[in-house]
This record gives C-alpha cells, structure tokens and sequence, in this order.
C-alpha cells in the first residue's frame, strides 16, 4: 500500500468522522427509525415497523446493539452506520486496486473517499450505509473469483457473507444476483463442472437466506400502501413508450447529482459525467474481450442494474434517491477508469481532468458537514424550552399528533426533558386545509405557548405563526437548522 492510497484512505476516514463527530439532532425520518429501535425488544425488530418505516433486521439489531452498549444517544444510534461506511471504504479500496491500473484505482478512491452522500449518510441512523458498504464487500470478495481458482475459505466467505448481507441490505440481493449469474456464465463457458456445483451451492445458500429475511422482514413492506405511495414517481416504467425512455434518461442523469454527488443539477455537465462512466464501463470491458476480471465484473454490474430496473417495473423497489446509494461504488470505478482511459489518449496533461472530478464532490462533502441538508435542530430548541419555562406554559407541536413536522422528533427528544404531558398540545396535520391551523389554534387556551416547528411543509409555519398573531404577540426565541422556535404570549 502506497503513500497516496494511504492518504486516500485517511481523506475518507476523516470526513466520515468529521461527519459523525457532529452530533447533530436526529431529523424525522432518523427519528422514527430511532423510535422503533429504543422502543421494541430485538425480538421485536422481525415485526414490521412503526410509523411506515422500513430498515434490514441486521440493520435494526447493530443499532439495537449499539444502543444497549451506550444509551439512546445520537451516536449510538449512528455507529452502526458509521462503522459500515468505513468498512466500505476499505473493502472499494481493496477492490479497486484489483480490477484498475494504479493511477484509475487512485482516482476511483478517491471518488468513494470524498462522495457527499457516503459521508453524509454515514452519520446518519439509516440502513444506507449498510447497502453501499455490502455492495462494496460482495464486490471485494468476487473479485477471486474472476481471476482464476479459489481456494475452500474464499468460498466459505463469499457464501456466509453474501447471506449475512440480504438480511442488513435490502438492495444486496440484486448484487449477489447480478455477480451469481455472471460467475456462472463464465464457468459454463470455461467448462468447468467443479465451479458450476459449487456455485449452484453457493446460489442454494445465498436463497434460502434470502426466502427466510423475505418471510420475517422484506414481505411486509410490499403491502405498506404509504411507503408505495411515497414512491409511485419512482417506479420505473417498461421502455416501451417515448416517455418510457425519457423516464430512463432523467433518473440516469438524476443518480449522476443524487446519490453520486458528482455534478449539480445542469443537465449538460451531469450528461458529460454519465458518458465519462460509460466510457470507464466500456474500456474495463473490452481489453478483456468479457473474459479478465474488470470486463466480467462490469458485466455483473450491469446485470445487476438490470435487476433492480425491473423489480422497479414489478413496483417492488423504487429506482431513485438515497435507495440507489449501493451503485455508487460501482460508478466510482467506472469514473475512476474512464478518466484515465482519456488521460492515455490525449496526453498527462489531461490528468487534470481526474483533479476536476474530485474536486465537485470534495467540496460538497465538506458543506455537508458543515450543514448538512437533513439538519433539523429540536435539540437545542427544547433545551431553551426548558430552561425558560414558566409554570402553566404550554407547548405547541407543529404536526406533533402524527408521523409529520416536529412530531417523531419531539416523541424521541421530549422523554429527557420531562415537560408535563398536559401542557404538550399537538397539533394537527392538515396539509389539505391549511385554514385548518386557524381553526385548532383560534380554540387554543390562554397562556403562553412555545410554538415549536421543524421538518416545514411548504408555508405552514407562516400559516400557523399568523393565526398566533392574531391572538396576541409572537416573537421568535431560536432559529435553528431545520427548525425554529417562537414564543406566543396573550395581550
């Protein structure tokens, strides 16, 4: 291992932890993951989950884990996470220096080192973390496989890893389906029976774990009709039709910004990003002639985007966002390879064109942590709460009543400051009637009330802070990330 791959390694690890060190407040949708983990038992964990959430059971129980170990803490619910993305890292890092000449496998790091959504999700209590770092370990431990023989103790990792992984990464069956049809393509190819029963027992065990993760988990979230509802935009649709395919063309060009991070939203320069990862695609797979590793692998690759795209068709998962967060690595080796195939046509001085591909996501990485997008900051407003409250003070839950606004986080936070539930008022969701706000507060009664709102939906917080002047005065207290906190008091 050299200088700069070490280097490389250390720029990841950094940002991961600047991003982890942070401590911030959970936002809603950690919130509700976090509920459901603190509030059941692990047994608990198999059902399915609270507040229309979905995560992997491995997921779930390492976070339980963690929280047991340390307490219900913002931290403890993120090592999981955190730990995943680093073993992520290193498991790309062993990959990619297997598969690319040196100079792509550098560049390819460091893509994967700085990515924004890497770093940002790996301080965050969700399962995508899990799904990137699984789909980078499966790779790592192919890659054996496609160079030549293996011995019986890589075959036994391959197996037990890629059945641990479908039950702490929902997206980690297409990978293995994709690299298992691959493999056996090759050695139905080379002749070689010993490898073909091999596989068929490795494919044996990598189902019958999968079938038992989709009895006791993955079943129930193909009936949960607001998760589908959620999605409906991002179920892909059969390329049959002109706006098929333009719904191909947008979501191709969307993962280039999001989850990539590799380009903002002009249209033209994530264009020039996506072909530059084709280019990378297709000069791994043709020195090879789809029999070296690189081109067998690209191949998987493919077969596995393939996968995805159609249990998209069948709606059963959405092709979009922080969901394709495990392509990302994969892409990173095709950008990593496609700046350097352009770097040996056209010269050195086109090196300059790999510092360019970094910088981008460098940068976003960075404002990340500094700000990070999800921040929703109740934390600090309900300390000021506390340490100002007033005897007959009230509370004021912007859409506390349900899985909406301020509500799941103050469910989670509420608990260590001990505010008296008769003066907790939750407010209602009424997205549909914004008048509505007025009503439910209009009969509201007298006395101060701290007027609390986070995770905003469009102008309801105006809405809401208007119908409050109209009863008397209202002054802001805190502005936070995310969040703000006014304090309403009667003429």
């Amino acid at each position: 291992m050299n200088r700069l791959t070490i280097a490389l390694l250390l720029l990841g690890v950094g940002l991961r932890t600047a991003a982890f060190a942070s401590e911030r407040s959970l936002w809603i949708d950690e919130a509700m993951v976090a509920l459901n983990i603190v509030e059941r038992s692990p047994a608990q964990l198999f059902e399915p989950l609270d507040r229309n959430q979905g995560a992997p059971v491995g997921f779930l129980l390492a976070t339980k884990a963690s929280v047991e170990l340390f307490g219900p803490t913002e931290r403890a619910l993120r090592l999981p996470a955190f730990l995943a993305s680093l073993l992520g890292l290193f498991a790309f890092g062993s990959a990619a220096y297997r598969l690319l000449p040196r100079a792509s496998a550098h560049l390819a790091l460091a893509l994967v080192a700085v990515s924004p959504s890497l770093v940002s999700y790996a301080a965050e209590c969700k399962q995508y973390s899990f799904d990137a770092a699984f789909a980078a370990l499966v790779l790592a431990l192919a890659v054996p496989f496609f160079q030549g023989p293996a011995n019986w103790k890589i075959w036994l990792a391959f197996a037990g890893v890629g059945a641990v992984s479908v039950w702490c990464s929902h997206p980690a069956i297409f990978v293995l389906a994709g690299l298992g049809i691959a493999l056996s393509a090759m050695a139905t190819i080379r002749r070689d029976r010993s490898r073909i029963t091999a596989l068929i027992l490795l494919g044996g065990a990598w189902l019958i774990s999968f079938a038992a993760v989709y009895s006791v988990n993955l079943q129930h979230l193909g009936h949960n009709d607001y998760l589908i509802r959620y999605w409906a935009g991002h179920f892909a649709p059969w390329p049959t039709s002109r706006s098929g395919i333009v719904w191909y063309v947008d979501h191709a060009l969307a993962f280039v910004n999001e989850p990539a991070g590799m380009a903002g939203e002009n249209r033209i320069v994530q264009g020039m990003v996506f072909l530059l990862g084709a280019l990378g695609g297709f000069a791994m797979w043709m020195p090879g002639k789809s029999q070296t590793s690189p081109a067998v692998i690209v191949t998987a690759w493919l077969l596995t985007v393939a996968l995805t795209l159609f249990a998209s068709c069948i709606q059963l998962y959405p092709f979009a966002g922080r969901l394709l967060l495990f392509f990302v690595p994969m892409a990173c080796l095709f950008w990593g390879g496609g700046a350097m195939w352009l770097c040996a046509q056209f010269g050195r001085r086109s090196f300059v064109l790999g510092v360019l591909l970094v910088i981008w996501p460098l940068i976003q990485s960075v404002k990340r942590i500094d700000g990070p997008e999800r921040a929703e900051e109740i934390r600090p407003m309900l300390e000021r709460v506390k340490s100002d409250w007033r005897a007959g003070d009230r509370i004021y839950v912007y859409c506390g009543s349900g899985d909406a606004g301020a509500g799941p986080a103050f469910d989670f936070y509420s608990p260590r400051y001990d505010f008296p539930v008769e003066s907790v008022i939750r407010g209602g969701i009424h997205r549909e009637l914004p008048s509505k706000y007025r009503d439910e507060i209009s009969k509201l009664p007298a006395g101060r009330i701290w007027v609390l709102v986070t995770h905003r939906y469009r102008h309801e917080e105006s809405v809401i802070l208007a119908a409050f002047e109209e009863r008397g005065s209202v002054h802001p207290v805190l502005i936070v990330p995310g969040g703000s906190l006014h304090l309403y008091s009667p003429p």
